[in-house]
């Protein structure tokens, strides 16, 4: 098991709390507030005006049993689950009854399903050990009605959140109630009464027929519990529904921003975060009721969207539902790059070939027979294609337009959070239909990078230029595109405002930071874990530093995110091992000195158990060489505490040890502990090592406790510097001689360099040879 699924198991161990806290500073003065109901309709549903105007149209007459249960709920203050089966048979109510007016004998689309807030929805990514889950149960759900099953988060189309308030005692609903006044048909009723017999599925086709006793004795009952039920207080309802033409799109200047979420809100918006990280998605959208009124929200990878508040009885719930069973897949957020396949095993037409770096040679076209519609969502991303168009080059210089399939083998990662990256990574293989064939093993990685920042196979092209020595250490490209998140996905919320209005900032109390999906497919490599021997460790160890280091001082780049992760192991034909250093997306340039340029990224870079002391500060600094050569040490401990030889993966639980350094939200106390084995007493070090697995006991004399010595030397040297008086440096002429002003921060006085660190694990820095070709 990787590091980031180690961390995304240890992190759903912990309470959703937790993750409703991580949102809520994640999206601080990231929500843009206030949207116009029908403007996110069109804007995020994709609804025409044209649509809109033809459903208000219809004049919906709900189901009177439902609307008094619904009332009965609120009043006597039941419990929250009490809301959820009138809701949702009034939902259902208001599909059938305009499918069966305006598209007779067509079915609903989609499907809205309860099971009184009880039901733990399942994930199917990363791997079967992650399965075990945060408690996350939504309040109802809305699904398609092709789903097999409901408890499945990739099927979820939108998930609802609801919430109770205290009754409050008011005036007489007859005055307030949007329902109370609204007349029933004789027909209505009499079909509501036959359709109860009949399945959930099957559509209302009664004629009418005249029962104006029935019609009296409805009505009593509804105004008999009229009397003893509330009005809609005040402040939950809206006057803005009076208006159902299109309305005007708004400027920056109308509205602004909130800080973040509340408790109940940050809810739903973690029932958004598993439905991104079981399915591949571009945008969700979610559904907050509180009584009488719905708030409707957006979330991206850049932050979200809320409407105002309007009430669920009106024109504008009519319009939302509707809007839900008219959306296709992408429409719904789901990526339009995901195809569901005809079930064919790919792995059973397997060729190996040679994969020329960034070749530009496309698959052929895909048939048509092999791919289906993606108005659905696949029913499991394993197996589903990954169809990115792109500009090619064919044989004769010509451009054109065409694309790259890859058949997902496996699901690597899914990123368990809202903003940011939103990393997937997939096992992939290229596919060639027109044979059919099969190309070599693959990597897919999507993440959704900042426009501040070049992508990874940018970086790789000049590293390849700057250092080409290196280049057997670094990913083999074999596909590589940007999709801008405003021109080419056309996402939502450059509907709400353009782009130029999000960048430029002109949305008040809105902290923006633009994002576009970037797509790199890779050769696929072994990971760190998966040496043989101590020696094959040794040997890839020491060739990732090495390669680290010459991209630093040749390439011209800072890494900046050393991880298990990112270190792995390529084996060629006689088996020989070779490292190669991965993810080079988190990287920075740096000048001729060596000093890592200024970067306009807004988040502590790197991955957290391996991060620097000085990174897990409260206000970090700029990262430095060093900061990576002590993330190299920090993964020797983990491989030795976690690692073996015995052909098995790394341990499926983080030890005990090290523990602390997993959880982002007390990177305080990781700080202290690796300032503990560091710089506290010797016991402290020796009782880590102590727990090293027999296969790594001799790297502790070899590498760890010469590294430790080296590490230890250069902190008390940075503790010395800023704490004079707290050091008696008579012992040490080296301490003594130290002094604030001539201190060298950037390799804590000299001691923490690629040569003494090579030095201390004894290991001579290789000649390298710069190959005629690199590509």
């Amino acid at each position: 098991m990787t590091t980031r699924e180690r961390y995304a198991l240890y992190t759903t161990e912990s309470s959703i709390n937790g993750l409703q806290q991580q949102l809520q500073a994640d999206f601080e003065k990231r929500i843009y507030s206030d949207v116009a109901v029908k403007e996110f309709v069109h804007t995020v549903f994709d609804l025409s005006n044209e649509e809109i105007d033809e459903i208000l149209e219809f004049k919906f007459q709900p189901d009177p049993t439902a609307i008094v249960e619904y009332r009965r709920a609120i009043e006597t203050g039941k419990l929250e689950k009490e809301l959820y089966t009138p809701f949702v048979k009034v939902a259902h109510d208001l599909l059938d009854s305009y499918l069966a007016e305006k598209f007779p004998g067509k079915d609903r689309s989609i499907q809205l399903y309860e099971d009184h807030g009880d039901a733990r929805l399942s994930q199917a990514h990363t791997n079967s050990h992650t399965r075990r889950s945060l408690p996350v149960c939504p309040d109802v759900l809305s699904l398609w009605t092709s789903s097999d099953d409901p408890n499945d988060f990739a099927a979820i189309q939108s998930p609802f959140e609801f919430k109770t308030e205290k009754r409050r005692r008011l005036a007489s609903v007859e005055e307030e109630d949007p329902f109370i006044d609204r007349p029933f048909s004789d027909s209505d009723i009499v079909a509501r009464k036959n359709s109860n017999s009949k399945s959930s599925s099957s559509r209302r086709r009664t004629k009418s027929v005249q029962n104006p006793l029935g019609r009296r004795l409805q009505m009593k009952k509804i105004q008999k519990l009229s009397r003893k039920m509330p009005a809609i207080p005040e402040d939950l309802r809206t006057p803005e529904t009076e208006d159902s033409g299109p309305k005007r799109k708004r400027s920056p200047e109308d509205i602004g921003g909130r800080d973040t979420f509340n408790k109940d809100e940050a809810q739903l918006a973690s029932y958004a975060v598993k439905c991104f990280e079981s399915s591949s998605r571009f945008f969700v959208a979610g559904i907050y009721v509180q009584h009488w009124t719905m708030i409707l929200w957006y979330y991206d990878r850049m932050g979200a969207a809320q409407t105002v508040s309007f009430q669920f009885s009106v024109e504008d719930a009519q319009t939302l539902g509707l809007a839900l069973n008219h959306s296709d897949a992408p429409r719904s957020g789901y990526s339009s790059f995901l195809h569901a396949t005809d079930h064919q095993d790919p792995g059973n037409s397997l060729c190996s070939t040679t994969n020329q770096r960034f070749s530009t040679a496309p698959s052929k076209h895909l048939s048509e027979l092999l791919l289906v519609s993606n108005k659905l969502p696949p029913k499991g991303r394993k197996g589903s294609v990954l169809r990115f168009p792109c500009s090619l080059v064919d044989d004769e210089g010509n451009e054109m337009t065409g694309f790259r399939a890859f058949v997902i083998e496996a699901i690597r990662f899914s990123y368990p959070g809202l903003i940011g990256r939103g990393t997937e990574a997939y096992l992939v293989y290229e596919l060639l239909v027109s044979k059919p064939k099969i190309l070599q093993q693959l990597v897919a990685k999507l993440a959704w990078c900042s426009v501040h920042r070049p992508p990874e196979s940018k970086t790789i092209r000049k590293l390849l230029e700057n250092a080409p020595e290196i280049s057997r250490h670094l990913p083999d490209v074999a596909f590589a595109c940007v999709y801008d998140s405003s021109k080419h996905l056309r996402l939502p919320r450059y509907k709400m405002l353009s782009c130029d209005e999000w960048v430029d900032q002109k949305i008040s109390g809105v902290d923006f930071e633009k994002r576009d999906l970037v797509v790199i497919v890779m050769k696929r490599y072994q990971p760190l874990w998966s040496a043989k021997n101590l020696e094959e460790f040794k040997k890839v160890f020491v060739d990732l530093v090495e390669c680290h280091h010459r991209a630093y001082k040749n390439g011209g780049y800072l890494h900046r995110d050393i991880s298990e992760t990112n270190l792995m192991i390529d084996r060629d034909g006689d088996d020989a091992v070779v490292g190669v250093l991965c993810d080079w997306d988190l990287s920075s340039t740096v000048d001729d000195d060596g000093v890592v340029r200024s970067s306009n990224a807004t988040h502590r870079t790197g991955t957290y158990p391996f991060l620097a002391t000085d990174l897990l500060a409260e206000n970090p600094p700029v990262h430095l060489y060093r900061h990576d050569l002590e993330s190299f040490f920090y993964i020797l401990i983990w491989a030795g505490l976690h690692y073996s030889f015995d052909g098995e993966a790394a341990k499926y639980h983080v030890h005990d040890e090290v523990k602390v350094w997993m959880d982002a939200g007390r990177h305080i106390d990781a700080r202290k502990d690796k300032k503990s084995l560091i710089l506290g007493a010797r016991e402290n070090a020796k009782h880590v090592f102590d727990h090293f697995h027999p296969d790594f006991k001799p790297l502790v004399k070899q590498w760890i406790r010469p590294l430790w010595k080296l590490f230890r030397r250069a902190f008390k040297k940075a503790d010395r510097c800023e704490n004079p008086d707290d050091f008696d440096s008579s012992a040490d002429s080296d301490l003594s001689r130290l002094s604030h002003v001539s201190f060298d921060n950037i390799t804590l006085g000299g001691t923490l360099t690629f040569e003494n660190f090579m030095d201390a694990i004894e290991e001579k820095p290789r000649t390298w040879l710069c190959p005629t070709t690199y590509y």
